[in-house]
């Protein structure tokens, strides 16, 4: 009985688990859209911010409360699952009041 290659199980293996990882779900734009919008309510200062993500680049615009806050709040969004890139239109002081 002749036994496999081991360089060829290895491999087998090393090409089974990158298709595994590879098949895992993808966040759609609407499911990272939602995620952002759910972590934007629980801080102050964004409510008035807008929240718009095409091609898992997100896009925000209005206004966040605070110096800095425009800049930190783009930061966060980058590091959450499904961003790829963010377009930062948001200008930073108090928001309108209505």
């Amino acid at each position: 009985m002749k036994r496999f290659h081991s360089n060829s199980n290895r491999f087998l293996f090393f090409a089974l688990i990158v298709l595994l990882i590879s098949c895992r779900h993808q966040l759609t734009d609407a499911e990272v859209a939602k995620n952002i919008r759910e972590e934007i309510k629980s801080m102050q200062g964004y409510e008035a911010v807008n929240v718009v993500v095409r091609n898992k680049i997100v896009f925000l615009t209005g206004q966040c409360a605070g110096s800095g806050c425009a800049l930190q709040l783009q930061q966060k969004i980058k590091k959450m699952d499904g961003v790829m890139a963010v377009e930062n239109d948001l200008t930073e002081g108090l928001p309108a009041a209505k």
